[in-house]
């Protein structure tokens, strides 16, 4: 998605951990593939949501792939979406903050 006057492209992305609790790095290899794209456009924010899936420990899909693959995010911003029971009880927060760019001080 991109915003009408191009200062905002979002991203968005749904997996679940695989049938036996294991992190889906197969399927999340495509959200690395959006981080790279989204490295290459020039845009105020760069936001990749995902809907968020816990495995039988309680943990977040979302947080461990900030957790292995916060070095490549840069200045890309991850929101988590959050299924309620129904749309009235969906919600979204953003998981983190976009950061500086080394590529940035490239084109300075």
């Amino acid at each position: 998605m991109v915003s009408s006057d191009n200062s905002i492209v979002a991203e968005c992305k749904s997996y679940t951990w695989t049938k036996y609790g294991n992190f889906p790095s197969a399927k999340i290899s495509t959200a690395i593939e959006a981080v790279f794209y989204l490295s290459r456009i020039i845009a105020e924010r760069k936001i990749l949501v995902f809907q968020d899936d816990f495995n039988k420990k309680g943990e977040s899909l979302v947080e461990i792939f900030i957790k292995r693959y916060d070095g490549i995010l840069d200045d890309v911003e991850i929101w988590r979406y959050l299924v309620g029971e129904t749309i009235d009880y969906d919600s979204i927060e953003i998981i983190r903050e976009g950061k500086e760019s080394w590529y940035k001080n490239l084109y300075k």
